[in-house]
């Protein structure tokens, strides 16, 4: 991950920046300063943080990669002058699918995987730019089944389980879905 830290007194609330690509392909570096530069100019520590992408690894490698971000940015949170209770997602396109599945899926235990497992996954504010939330569909287009059958094969029980829909609760965290 990069992280963004501007010069606080005390602790910052922080927004986890997760990039787009189709699950297949983009980074943490990209065009990321330039998007993520307005934050850090308001006071937000802003981490930009990389997943095993889907040619790399299957699903549901990376939901485990933002939950395990969140959970390891909570741990240093007084290293990095963070705040760990004020933590956010942002993410576009795929990641906006990660930001949201992340959010609205955060307690389950599949997706609950890797180091730092004493602290919490939970985030308090998500918000998606662009994303989809149904991989179920039948209304998405040829290039975006395409790219989610990269990520979870044909299987339509495998798209039910990977679309953040799936997980909606009352106690979800706050929401802004943009498209």
């Amino acid at each position: 991950l990069d992280l963004f830290v501007p010069q606080s007194t005390g602790p910052l609330p922080l927004l986890i920046y997760i990039h787009g690509g189709g699950w297949q392909y983009g980074s943490k570096a990209g065009d990321t300063f330039e998007f993520v530069k307005p934050m850090v100019n308001q006071g937000f520590a802003v981490a930009s943080i990389n997943y095993r992408l889907s040619g790399v690894e299957p699903f549901p490698a990376q939901i485990q990669d933002v939950l395990c971000a969140v959970r390891y940015l909570r741990s240093q949170a007084s290293s990095y002058n963070i705040n760990g209770s004020k933590i956010g997602l942002i993410g576009i396109s795929a990641g906006a699918h990660l930001a949201v599945l992340a959010a609205n899926a955060s307690g389950n235990q599949e997706f609950f995987k890797g180091p730092y497992q004493e602290r919490s996954s939970r985030v308090q504010a998500v918000v998606g730019m662009s994303g989809i939330y149904n991989l179920a569909s039948d209304d998405l287009n040829t290039e975006t089944t395409k790219n989610i059958e990269k990520l979870l094969g044909d299987s339509d029980l495998e798209k039910q389980n990977a679309s953040p829909g799936q997980f909606v609760s009352n106690n979800d965290p706050a929401q802004l879905i943009i498209y």
